[in-house]
C-alpha cells in the first residue's frame, strides 16, 4: 500500500522498527557501561567499647570499618567519617587510613600526603581497615553511622556508601 507521497507504509514501519531496536541497543549498552563504572564497595562496622581508665564516668568506643572493593576497577577514597550519636549529641570523627603517604628512597614519609595521589586506592576485591575512637558517656546507647565517599579512576563523580550499627553500654 502506498500513500500520496510514494512511500509505502511497510517501508516506513521497517525504518521505525529498525531505529527503535538500534536506540534500545544503545540505551542498554549505556546502562551496562554506567553500572560497570559505579563504585561497588561493602562496609562492615565493628565496635568495641571499654571503660575509660582515666575517667570513670566515660567509655572509649573503638570503631573499625572493613571496606571491601567490588569485583572490578580501582577506587580511591575521598573521605570517610564516623558519626557517633548519643543523648542528642553528635560527634563527627574522620576515619584513619584514607591518606596515601609520600615516600623517598623507598621509605614512607609519615604525616606527609603524596603530592599527586594523596588518597588510598583499593584494587578489585581488596579489603582495607579504617578506624577511629571516641570518648562517650558510660551509660549512653550510641548509634554509629559510617559514610565513605569514593570514586572510580575513570569516573569523576563521587559515590557515597553508608552503614550503621548500635553500641550498647559496656558491662
Amino acid at each position: 500500500m502506498t500513500d500520496s507521497s510514494g512511500f509505502t507504509i511497510d517501508i516506513v514501519q521497517a525504518v521505525v522498527q529498525t531505529a527503535a531496536f538500534l536506540l534500545a541497543g544503545v540505551y542498554f549498552e549505556y546502562r551496562i557501561f554506567a553500572g560497570w563504572m559505579e563504585v561497588k564497595i561493602s562496609l562492615d562496622i565493628n565496635t568495641e567499647r571499654v571503660n575509660d581508665p582515666v575517667d570513670s564516668t566515660k567509655d572509649l568506643l573503638g570503631v573499625v570499618v572493613t571496606l571491601t572493593n567490588g569485583d572490578h576497577g580501582l577506587i580511591r577514597i575521598c573521605d570517610a567519617i564516623a558519626v557517633v550519636s548519643f543523648n542528642d549529641e553528635r560527634l563527627v570523627h574522620k576515619l584513619h587510613g584514607t591518606v596515601r603517604y609520600d615516600f623517598r628512597d623507598d621509605l614512607l614519609v609519615h604525616g606527609k600526603p603524596h603530592p599527586e595521589k594523596s588518597r588510598s586506592g583499593f584494587a578489585p576485591g581488596q579489603k582495607g581497615l579504617l578506624s577511629t575512637h571516641v570518648q562517650i558517656p558510660k551509660d549512653a546507647v550510641c548509634l554509629v553511622d559510617v559514610t565513605i565517599l569514593a570514586h572510580r579512576k575513570l569516573k569523576p563523580n563521587r559515590n557515597e556508601s553508608r552503614s550503621c550499627t548500635v553500641s550498647l553500654p559496656a558491662q
